[in-house]
């Protein structure tokens, strides 16, 4: 448990750092509209994470183990 615990904690790290890496180059391609590349990608994420959520509200053999 405590490798899986190290592990997440590592990878958090490692993306708050990617993300923050990554906000000078979003923030110069684009012409600086980071608004736009944000809901362009929302849009890509949110349909299947809704209909995710709705498939473990209504069935319940989605989130058996």
């Amino acid at each position: 448990m405590a490798s899986f615990l190290l592990c997440f904690r590592l990878f958090v790290v490692v993306m708050t750092c990617l993300a923050v890496v990554w906000i000078p180059i979003m923030s110069d391609a684009e012409g600086g509209e980071i608004f736009r590349y944000a809901t362009s990608i929302t849009g890509y994420f949110g349909a299947p994470t809704c209909a995710m959520f709705l498939l473990a509200l209504f069935w319940n053999r989605t989130t058996e183990p």
